[in-house]
């Protein structure tokens, strides 16, 4: 994910962007994100990270579901292939969805570094956290769900727990 330094486009300018659907599906931005919050993940199917954090994503994704909160997992790098990514997906009962972003696109827009990494939009496309999913890699034994609680957070906030459509300004 080196290649994530400098975004060509600022996150605004892609929500009309298409990426190839990891699954058959919505391949626009705009038609993969939440209605309310949308959680962004970089993943890679071969970081044992990601392999890690599959289930708890895909716990998150389920419980947040009804709330209208959309779990996307970015798959970016010109080394990944759809099948690999797919793969990777099916281990997701839950079944979020994945898109494919072979040349950084969308992870330059973001600013994304590692994988795993988060980045949480509110409804109107405002990033509100993006960082870890918790802290296991850091302190052994020792965890803090960081994803699950900006999530709740935000959920408590008038403005995030509206059901309004989730648009760029």
């Amino acid at each position: 994910m080196s290649a994530c330094s400098v975004p060509d486009k600022p996150l605004q300018e892609l929500s009309e962007s298409a990426f190839d659907p990891v699954r058959n599906g919505a391949g626009m931005l705009k038609d993969l994100l939440g209605s309310t919050t949308t959680v962004l993940i970089t993943l890679d199917p071969d970081c044992p990270f990601c392999q890690m954090y599959l289930p708890l994503l895909d716990s998150l994704a389920a419980v947040h579901a009804q709330e209208a909160v959309h779990f996307v997992g970015v798959f970016a790098s010109p080394y990944i292939s759809r099948d690999s990514a797919a793969k990777f997906m099916r281990g997701s009962p839950a079944g979020f969805d994945g898109l494919m972003d072979p040349e950084f696109v969308l992870c330059k827009a973001l600013g994304a570094r590692v994988t795993p990494e988060v980045f949480v939009l509110d409804a109107h496309g405002t990033l509100v956290y993006h960082g870890a999913i918790d802290d296991r890699a850091v302190r052994a034994g020792q965890k803090r769900s960081k994803l699950r609680s900006t999530i709740s957070r935000m959920r408590s906030m008038p403005c995030c727990a509206a059901n309004d459509r989730w648009r760029m300004k």
